[in-house]
């Protein structure tokens, strides 16, 4: 009995891998509508409500809105806010390093928020799969945006690694690195940077309209047929640096390592660095 036990425990570790469900800290990098109910009331979840749209009316109970415009700059480009900002907007909102974070919102400003908190490096984060909603689609409670919630205390410890450069994408390793483009096929074929696969951020979902994700071996499978398979290194990028964030997400949730290329493509074509097709 206990080596028929032993052999299936085998399996199922070699078939649903830890690393592409859990973050450093054993936290699910994605918590489904089930799991925060039962967990909403828990004094070290705090979830954030994010959008690049105007202010939320409505919100699943206790969540605190983030908004995408308090993590970004708009100067030359759009680009991550400087670090003690990213950490004023998220104590605002009731972050602390103790804190397990749960983000939804609109998908690709939840990808830029849970991004942020990786390069802050904060340990426990996870992305809420459908988001708004799909909890409102099961019938669950909403309430109207509340009051702000007493300020969290987060030291940041900065992961310069997971936010690529220009630099880090003319120098990556050949075979070691795959660099990912997550816009459109259109944009891809007027221009791209040279030897980056597409690799479309919609393409993540199993329910664009819900947000809901893929499995994790479905991801990690297109992951692979980009040519970023286990053991390789993912840099993500798109026009701006906001839909690669969703791609960075998905890239963390199959299990590979990853950076996001903030500067993107309007950063690279700017500064008139090779491209394909060539002009």
């Amino acid at each position: 009995m206990k080596i028929r036990f032993a052999v299936l425990l085998g399996a199922l570790l070699v078939s649903y891998p830890a690393a592409a469900q859990t973050g450093p800290a054993s936290r699910p990098l994605l918590v489904s509508t089930t799991w925060l109910a039962d967990h909403l009331r828990d004094p070290g979840v705090v979830v954030l409500q994010t959008s690049q749209a105007a202010a939320e009316r409505e919100q699943i109970p206790g969540a605190r809105i983030v908004p995408h415009d308090s993590l970004m700059t708009m100067g030359a480009s759009h680009d991550l806010a400087g670090a003690s900002d990213l950490v004023a907007a998220l104590e605002r909102a009731g972050v602390s390093n103790s804190s397990h974070v749960v983000i939804y919102g609109e998908p690709l400003a939840a990808g830029w928020l849970f991004f942020a908190l990786e390069y802050l490096g904060h340990e426990r984060t996870s992305m809420l799969d459908g988001g708004l909603d799909k909890w409102k689609a099961e019938a669950r409670r909403v309430s109207a945006v509340g009051a702000p919630p007493p300020s969290g205390r987060f030291q940041p410890r900065l992961r310069p690694q997971v936010r690529a450069s220009a630099e880090t994408v003319q120098n990556r390793a050949a075979g070691a690195v795959v660099l990912l483009d997550a816009r459109s096929e259109k944009e891809y074929v007027a221009g791209h940077i040279p030897g980056a696969q597409l690799l479309t951020w919609q393409n993540v979902y199993s329910d664009a309209k819900l947000q809901v994700f893929k499995s994790p071996a479905d991801v990690a499978a297109l992951f692979t047929a980009a040519g970023a398979s286990s053991g390789k290194t993912a840099i993500t990028y798109c026009q701006i640096g906001l839909r690669s964030s969703l791609l960075y997400f998905a890239a963390r949730y199959a299990g590979l390592n990853a950076s996001n290329y903030v500067g993107s493509w309007s950063e690279w074509s700017a500064r008139g660095l090779p491209r394909e097709p060539a002009r």
